[in-house]
This record gives structure tokens, sequence and C-alpha cells, in this order.
């Protein structure tokens, strides 16, 4: 039998994960954020890095200024780099959705659409709904009612 240790663990932890992103590499960015590119999270990165300087304070004016400019320029080339890549992205996912209906498979077809709209099912959205507004947990007869649908939001949701 083999004690591990705390430290042991995060030892052991810290080698297999430095292992995994250099073999692998990081995935970045969410669901919703998977259409940009590699060179685009670099530049990200880059602005990034001038915020951070910006936001350390203690600089002359002209350093400010300077790196203020520099911020403004990146923050551009972000803006465009990220405009560019989700055009692309959805470019290729037409083309594919076309092969696909070239090709009369439905089911590809179908799922490149509820990606492009999307479109939940109704199973993705009940359980996003198992809290009500104050984070407490639902009854099933509450989700239920809460189902598209049937019963609305509160009042108190309309006056904000």
């Amino acid at each position: 039998m083999v004690l591990i240790t705390p430290d042991t663990w995060s030892q052991f932890k810290t080698t297999i994960v430095a292992a995994a992103e250099k073999v692998v590499g990081r995935k970045r960015g969410s669901r919703k954020e998977r259409w940009i590119s590699h060179t685009t999270w670099k530049t990200i990165d880059e602005r990034k890095q001038i915020k951070k300087q910006l936001c350390q304070g203690q600089l002359t004016t002209k350093i400010h200024d300077e790196l203020k400019c520099e911020y403004k320029v990146k923050d551009k080339e972000v803006k465009r780099c990220c405009a560019r890549d989700k055009q692309h992205w959805y470019d290729s996912k037409a083309s594919e959705a076309e092969e696909a209906a070239n090709k009369g498979d439905h089911k590809s077809l179908y799922r490149i659409v509820k990606e492009l709209t999307g479109q939940r099912t109704q199973s993705q959205q009940i359980k996003m709904q198992t809290e009500d507004l104050q984070g407490h947990m639902m009854s099933c007869e509450q989700m239920e009612r809460s189902l598209p649908g049937r019963a609305q939001l509160p009042r108190t949701h309309y006056n904000t």
C-alpha cells in the first residue's frame, strides 16, 4: 500500500497537467467561443498584457498615453480577427451543411442547423431551470410549471 501525501499528490498533479498541456495543448474559450482561432487567442493575450500594464499605475503620462494608444490598436486588431474568424467558421459550417444536404445526410444537416441557430433541446432547458430566482432548488412540480409554454416569469422580472 502506497501512502499519498498532499505534497506528493500536488507534485503528481502539476506534472500530469504540464505534460498534458505540452502534448495536447490547452483548450481555450467556452462553447460559444469555439470559432476563435489560435492566432486570435494570442492577440487577445497580448491585449490583456497591455491592459495589465495600464492598470498597474505608477506610469508617467507619456508611457501611459503610449500604452493607451497601443491598447486601442490591439483592441481593433482583436475585433477584426474575431470578426474574420467568426465569418470563416460560419462559412465552413455552411459548406459542411451544403455537403450534408447533397449527400442526403439529414442527421448531420440537422445537427449543423441546430448548432448554428443555437437551439437547445427541452431536456437541456430543464437542466438550466433547476433553481428559482432566489437560487433555491425547485420541486418537480415547479419545474413542470416552468417549462416553455406553461407558466410565465414572475412579475418582478418584467419590472427590472
